[in-house]
């Protein structure tokens, strides 16, 4: 004689709900099939979870890829387009190399400022005469107001500032 029995099966969750677990009446063998069948689903789902990450990283590849091929067709257009030309003309141009130095300058009797600077003045570096006189003035600390070149006593010491190709 067979004899039914009540027994609770757990129930899966499925979208963060929850399940206590659900009554039936059962035999052993139907037990047995409900049990087989919720492992089936949990690893039914499992692989499901697998296949879509799968899925994603194979589209972050592809997109990568993408990314690539849009860099490189840029750059294929660029050289084209004859940009790396300009740069190449730039860097085989010789421009010769200067360097700003500093004197130390005693002003003689009968000297002003403007035979100074008609001395070091130099037109590859400034724009104007002025632009060298405000240079000059700042260094040492002297009020130009762009008018009139301030006046300079003999035996005064200024530094002097001249550029030159030569590294000192």
């Amino acid at each position: 004689m067979k004899t039914n029995t009540i027994e609770l099966i757990p129930c899966v969750q499925i979208n963060n709900s929850t399940c206590e677990g659900i009554g039936r009446v059962h035999d052993g063998r139907a037990h047995k099939r409900e049990a087989a069948k919720v492992v089936d689903f949990d690893r039914h789902s499992r692989s499901r979870r697998m296949e879509m990450k799968r899925a994603k990283r194979v589209r972050q590849l592809q997109l990568m890829a993408a990314r690539a091929v849009m860099v490189a067709l840029l750059a294929a257009a660029a050289a084209a387009l004859g940009f790396g030309g300009i740069a190449s003309r730039a860097q085989s141009r010789q421009v010769p190399v200067s360097y700003k130095y500093y004197d130390t300058v005693t002003v003689a009797y009968q000297e002003n400022l403007l035979d100074i600077v008609e001395r070091y003045d130099d037109r590859d570096h400034y724009a104007t005469q002025d632009d060298y006189v405000r240079d000059l003035c700042m260094i040492n600390n002297i009020e130009y107001d762009g008018t009139a070149y301030p006046q300079v006593t003999p035996g005064t010491k200024l530094v002097v500032p001249y550029y030159s190709q030569e590294l000192k």
